[in-house]
């Protein structure tokens, strides 16, 4: 397994869809691992409860 590349899993979970300053440092934190080599998956619950699947759009509130 000498020529494997590493697997890095990472779990994320956002309280709510109001709390952006967790988004936010979620991000920062995907940045971070910009410069690891390997396969990277990312899971866990990001509370984005109006994401319309079939447009690939979120529906903002006015």
């Amino acid at each position: 397994m000498n020529m494997s590349k590493p697997l890095y899993v990472a779990a994320y979970y956002r309280p709510n869809e109001n709390d952006l300053q967790s988004i936010t440092e979620f991000g920062r934190s995907l940045e971070l691992t910009r410069p690891l080599k390997g396969t990277k998956w990312i899971f866990g619950d990001f509370n984005i409860p109006k994401l319309s699947w079939d447009c690939d759009d979120v529906i903002t509130s006015q």
